[in-house]
């Protein structure tokens, strides 16, 4: 790109539902992307500034996608006015205002390689079921990923983790009043934190199985079962409250 462009105090919005790519360093005033499962590429290496209002915004379950077009070296973003991002599904960007806090990101997915970035936590709130794997069942429509923190509160209810998953971080807040089951395997690559809450890995019976059997058949049943699930924890395990049933 070897042309000017001067923004004024312009708005410049992609929208449509075709894929786009920025490129080349450029400075915005507005710059706006309000596409739900719009996909966006920024060009390696190179920086958009925003002097003005900076929208990047998608829907609940379908999220814009943001990220470099080269998977290895970041692009970067210099945000020097206010800014909206949320529902957001966003790789491989730095933030090189050094000077100002880490660039919030709502109801996001952290797909890696961001430095500078604040994503909030991943909340399970149980809409559809208590399954994990259904996206419904989280505060933005998705399953959390590798790069995701995840907490569960007030809002949450009974849970059970139903595939083997990765995830950054795992919080039971203290007004979490309900039971994170394990019936797969859960590695966490930063901290689990369990302030209140039920953190479970006992042996368990399906409803539909509970339905049939009588109480004495149930016990001797459970007295058979292995929960052989794993949770393997590279940073710190604190409890400040909570309960984890171990299980075996």
């Amino acid at each position: 790109n070897l042309g000017v462009f001067e923004a004024g105090t312009s708005l410049v919005k992609l929208s449509g539902p075709l894929d786009a790519k920025v490129m080349g360093d450029n400075t915005f005033y507005d710059l706006a992307v309000i596409e739900s499962q719009k996909k966006v590429e920024f060009e390696a290496d190179k920086t958009q500034v925003v002097n003005g209002v900076l929208t990047l915004q998608g829907q609940h379950g379908k999220l814009i996608s943001l990220s470099s077009t080269n998977s290895e070296i970041p692009w970067k973003i210099n945000l020097l006015g206010s800014y909206t991002i949320e529902y957001a599904n966003i790789q491989g960007s730095t933030n090189v205002n050094i000077h100002g806090p880490p660039v919030l990101a709502l109801h996001s997915q952290n797909s890696s390689g961001n430095t500078g970035w604040d994503f909030q936590a991943l909340q399970f709130i149980g809409n559809n079921s208590s399954h994990w794997s259904d996206p419904g069942n989280w505060e933005g429509g998705f399953t959390p990923g590798s790069f995701d923190l995840v907490r569960f509160n007030s809002s949450s209810s009974n849970a059970a983790l139903d595939i083997d998953t990765t995830i950054a971080g795992l919080t039971l807040e203290s007004d979490y009043t309900h039971t994170l089951t394990l019936i797969a395997n859960l590695s966490v690559t930063g901290d689990v934190v369990l302030k209140g809450g039920v953190l479970s890995a006992l042996p368990v019976i399906s409803s539909q199985a509970r339905n049939l059997l009588s109480s004495e058949e149930i016990s001797q049943s459970l007295a058979l079962l292995r929960n052989d699930v794993s949770i393997t924890v590279v940073g710190n395990w604190i409890n400040q409250g909570g309960t984890f049933q171990a299980g075996t």
